[in-house]
């Protein structure tokens, strides 16, 4: 059985092959921002690279229900589309789709980061802020999806988690790429990182914490030893906080939740 796999985040589209417990053959290009041109060059990839092709399984970023993007809030024009069948009528075969950074924690709890721990926390820090969380290696379920970077952070203000610190937020306060910030920026702002963690801790319990993303890095970015430390200042009324941990599966890791999840299809 071939499978596509893809990843679509507010940055890049990320298309794979997915082969038993291994992501192939990957090609990645900017996200389009009309739906019709990521279908476009889904299309071309599995005429390139999957001619057999009988399965596709990929996330979006945004609020996904029974194939639809009802929103993506640096996708504007993704909103409302029908992404699944769409794709689905254009490869002639059947799609699933589910919110990027369910599929990004996804992967780490069955291949990366997460995978010997039973309750696993994913955080995603990038242009855009997103989380999930899995127990025994299954997303666990949920009404509408999971929106940790939607958590209000100041009251008086309205402020979110991913108003204060993601890319997206920064890049749009200092009038410059969030790669290019000056380190300060980051050392300051981790502490409102710390207190986004830290809430999640309180309201999922998990036995692990995962943090991806593109601004998880030592170089331009958020560093997770300053993370950890900022989180051993709160006060907390648990016995213990879980580990902190980095992601693994780095930038592929939604391309292998999308592995993950097409395995669990497949078991029925």
């Amino acid at each position: 059985m071939s499978t596509l796999l893809f990843d679509i985040g507010g940055t890049s589209l990320r298309m794979a092959t997915g082969e038993g417990t291994q992501v192939k053959n990957v090609r990645k290009v900017p996200t389009p921002a009309h739906p019709l041109d990521a279908i476009g060059h889904l299309v071309g990839y599995v005429r390139e690279e999957l001619p057999g092709c009988t399965e596709a399984y990929g996330a979006v970023a945004g609020v996904i229900e029974n194939g639809v993007v009802i929103s993506s809030p640096h996708l504007s024009g993704w909103n409302r589309s029908p992404f699944a069948q769409m794709l689905g009528n254009a490869l002639q075969i059947p799609v699933e789709i589910r919110n990027d950074a369910e599929l990004a924690g996804l992967g780490e709890a069955v291949y990366g980061a997460g995978k010997d721990y039973g309750i696993v926390a994913y955080l995603g820090i990038g242009t855009g802020i997103g989380g999930s969380y899995s127990s025994e290696q299954k997303v666990v379920p949920h009404a509408h999806g999971f929106e940790p970077g939607h958590q209000i952070l100041d009251v008086s203000t309205g402020e979110t988690f991913e108003n204060l610190v993601s890319g997206h937020a920064l890049e749009a306060h200092y009038a410059m790429s969030a790669k290019d910030l000056p380190r300060t920026v980051y050392e300051d702002r981790t502490p409102t990182l710390a207190a986004g963690i830290y809430n999640l801790i309180l309201a999922w319990s998990p036995d692990v914490v995962v943090l991806g993303g593109s601004l998880m890095n030592e170089e331009n970015g958020y560093r997770i030893d300053d993370a950890r430390k900022a989180l051993e200042e709160i006060p907390t009324p648990l016995p213990s906080l879980p580990p902190i941990v980095a992601s693994v599966l780095r930038d592929e890791n939604g391309l292998y939740g999308a592995l993950a999840l097409s395995a669990t299809e497949a078991q029925g």
